[in-house]
């Protein structure tokens, strides 16, 4: 009966999230992959190049940001889990905002001036909350 009970209560929107080791292997392995591909990048060394460079970011970061979404952590870690991804989530929309500020023809330096300011705060928040957690890995990334 007790696990008729157990079973009901998961298949009813129990939720049991997944453990810190799961959570820093699955999490690991995501952020680990998206650094790799960053690091494979040229930055821009024309203007016109500014969009392709973004575009490829997106690329990269979006699914690992989509990927990092499906992980949900048990108990403690869930609050911290979702401050260190609410950052990231802001980090990859300013990035799509820069891309379509160029795309819609804005000068591309001076779009990165304001990426730049608007990634700064948002790089130390995602940085604090993925190392508190001890995923470094997703720090650098």
């Amino acid at each position: 009966m007790v696990v008729s009970a157990a079973a009901l209560a998961t298949g009813c929107g129990g939720t049991s999230g997944i453990s810190s080791a799961q959570l820093h292997a699955r999490a690991g392995r995501a952020c680990t992959a998206a650094a790799a591909s960053l690091q494979k990048l040229n930055s821009p060394k024309l203007p016109g190049d500014a969009g392709a460079f973004l575009s490829e970011g997106i690329a990269v970061v979006g699914p690992e940001v989509s990927e990092l979404s499906r992980l949900h952590p048990a108990g403690d870690l869930a609050a911290s889990y979702r401050n260190a991804l609410n950052a990231s989530r802001g980090e990859l929309n300013a990035l799509r905002r820069a891309s379509h500020e160029i795309k819609a023809n804005a000068d591309p330096i001076a779009t990165f001036r304001t990426l730049q300011n608007r990634l700064a705060p948002l790089e130390l928040e995602a940085s604090g909350a993925w190392n508190a957690l001890g995923l470094a890995v997703c720090a650098d990334g």
